[in-house]
């Protein structure tokens, strides 16, 4: 079991060993990313800005970041953005295999709604 992230703040990633019960960090490096998905079989994919549900607000961000847990030391690495800075999204994996991004603000502020309405994207 993959434990990708939090809704608020950065952590580090971890992995679950269901036989011993036990936390083990997989990549000690806290991402800023706010939604993540299992895109295929060990492989994983976070994106977005977490949220901040008390001020100081930020901007959104459209940073994408994925994990293979097949590589010898699994690390968190930056691919291509989105098209649209995210904060408050959702990852879908659609039938085909791609990732959809949908929902989101361009702030972390929750009570802001004219900041939100992101179109979504694959």
């Amino acid at each position: 079991m993959l434990h990708a992230g939090s809704y608020e703040g950065r952590i580090d990633t971890r992995v679950l060993d269901l036989n011993t019960r036990t936390w083990t960090v997989l990549d000690p490096t806290p991402i800023d990313a706010g939604s993540a998905v299992m895109y295929a079989p060990d492989k994983f994919m976070k994106a977005g800005k977490w949220a901040n549900s008390e001020a100081p607000y930020t901007s959104a961000h459209a940073n994408v970041y994925v994990l293979d847990l097949v590589d010898p030391q699994p690390r968190w690495r930056q691919t291509a953005p989105m098209n649209f800075a995210r904060a408050y999204n959702v990852l879908t994996l659609l039938p085909d295999g791609t990732t959809l991004a949908t929902g989101g603000s361009l702030s972390t502020d929750p009570a802001d709604t004219g900041q939100g309405g992101v179109g979504a994207e694959v």
